[in-house]
């Protein structure tokens, strides 16, 4: 009864203040009928005039008056949308939540048993591992910030790569806040608004106001992770919640119950759960009364007043019946892609409606938001349907690091590795016979996805093999999750890739 109490609320508290007119407009229908009962007559002496008219009894004509009182009552409150509970909604729904890790050099001081890095690290996988029920994305922050892994729901491979952190990855020591804040704005894709932020620091040096200022600027609930005391500084310098993860044990629920918690307080209308049709039932029940005898249809104008005050609903019949991934589905089997790809609400089923429109792009793009190995498996199917043989590649290579016995897999990249050799060697074909002109055409800036030296100068026009990837590959298009590409030494991939991003951000 308490959590109902403390859940229940209005999405649409402005139309309670239609109740104010509702008392004066019933109070006025309650005196008028008073009155008539006790209305004198000048003309006629009192004694003959109640034997020559048929005067109603005290408490006849008051129904109606009250029946539309609940009424009207009863639609304010529909309108008002009267909520208590979330709604069922999928983690990718849910406003993600941003894991900072320091890896400043500091982290591996070993006060914290068995260092602060690792500590850190296991009582963030309890957090990934408790259900929050929303996607989660793990960020490395030294002198220099880097995305590991963007959100997803995987919690396996959260655990996986948040074991790849540690301060040797990172290009540049140091504690700055800024380069977060810049790393966050300008990454596209990203759900800000209203997400979470944990960070998990030993102290940081700068960028506390530039952070602080990003966390209110997009409502985000944020909270601190401290190892040590000058992080717990760190913490009251950016004025949000802390939590001592020097002496926290690694089972405690603390991170999770907080988060929980602000995801509630923090959700939009669309994440609650409408509960006004249970008070369309009770009109209903109500409205039913309105044939008995001496409920006349005057009373219907009283309801036609609420009318300018209805939502306009854009639901069509089938809403009522399917949801949209459901009708996207029927659409599917009908043979009406491009229909489905607008109808579906998932982003695997959406991807799958782009594969079969040969929209490979969108395909690999939608596969993308979610995330196990049949997902990338789908979108290095649907890179190399439209000709990005090299990024095709990588991702079958990622694959095979995942599952190295995996036939489907070895069967297109071999396919995949035969295309790229006789691209190469047509391409050196062409080079040898015609060498280009100082004013040749550039290759396109994407090129590098088409094969290996691609965006070599010299090469002028990129040439196309004959042979097409849709001739060829086997397809499972239909699917779930997505995972990134991981070398033979992870951590060596980590550290290649953060440094990659930090050369050409400070070139």
């Amino acid at each position: 009864m308490s959590s109902f109490l403390a859940s229940f609320h209005f999405l649409r508290p402005m139309f309670l203040t239609l109740l104010g007119p509702l008392v004066i407009f019933v109070g006025y229908l309650f005196y008028k009928r008073h009155h008539k009962l006790r209305l004198p007559s000048k003309v006629v002496a009192p004694h003959l005039l109640s034997k020559m008219i048929d005067k109603p009894a005290k408490g006849q004509g008051y129904g109606p008056i009250v029946a539309i009182s609940f009424i009207l009552l009863i639609v304010i409150g529909v309108l008002a949308k009267p909520v208590w509970r979330m709604t069922d909604l999928s983690p990718s729904d849910n406003p993600p939540l941003y894991v900072v890790m320091d890896e400043s050099l500091s982290m591996n001081k070993i006060d914290v048993a068995p260092n602060r890095n690792l500590k850190a690290q296991l009582l963030v996988k309890h957090l990934v591992k408790s259900g929050i029920n929303r996607p989660i994305a793990v960020l490395g922050v030294a002198g220099s910030s880097h995305i590991l892994l963007p959100p997803t729901d995987d919690q396996d491979l959260l655990a996986l790569y948040l074991s790849y952190l540690d301060p040797s990855v990172m290009p540049k020591d140091g504690g700055d806040l800024s380069t977060l804040v810049s790393r966050l704005k300008n990454t596209q894709g990203l759900k800000l608004d209203r997400s979470s932020l944990l960070l998990v620091t030993d102290g940081v040096s700068s960028g506390q106001h530039d952070l602080t200022n990003f966390i209110q600027q997009h409502h985000m609930a944020a909270a601190v992770l401290y190892m040590n005391e000058l992080g717990k500084q760190s913490a009251k310098a950016l004025g949000v919640p802390s939590f001592d993860g020097a002496t926290m044990n690694i089972n405690d629920s603390a991170l999770q119950q907080y988060f929980l918690s602000n995801q509630a307080n923090s959700a939009s209308d669309s994440q609650w759960q409408d509960e006004s049709h249970w008070l369309i039932v009770a009109v209903a029940i109500i409205a039913g009364f309105w044939f008995r005898k001496g409920w006349t249809l005057q009373w219907a104008l009283c309801l036609l007043l609420m009318t300018t005050y209805s939502q306009p609903s854009q639901a069509g019949a089938m809403d009522w019946l399917l949801t949209r991934d459901q009708q996207g589905m029927a659409l599917m089997y009908m043979g009406k892609y491009q229909k489905a790809e607008q109808y579906f609400q998932d982003p695997s089923w959406k991807a799958v409606a782009c594969y079969y429109q040969e929209k490979f792009t969108c395909a690999q793009k939608e596969f993308s938001k979610t995330g196990d190995s049949t997902a990338i498996f789908n979108m290095a199917n649907s890179a190399a349907q439209d000709g990005r043989y090299k990024t095709a590649q990588q991702l079958y290579l990622a694959l095979l690091e995942i599952q190295p016995e995996n036939t489907k897999v070895k069967h297109n990249l071999h396919i995949i590795d035969e295309i790229l050799q006789k691209m190469k060697r047509l391409s050196e074909k062409q080079h040898d016979q015609h060498p280009p002109s100082k004013d040749a055409v550039p290759p396109p800036k994407d090129a590098n996805e088409i094969s290996d030296g691609a965006k070599r100068k010299s090469y002028g026009q990129i040439p196309h093999s004959t042979l097409k990837a849709t001739d060829v590959l086997v397809s499972d298009a239909a699917t779930d999750k997505w995972l990134r590409d991981i070398s033979r030494d992870p951590k060596d991939f980590v550290r290649r890739k953060f440094l990659s991003e930090y050369n050409q951000e400070t070139k």
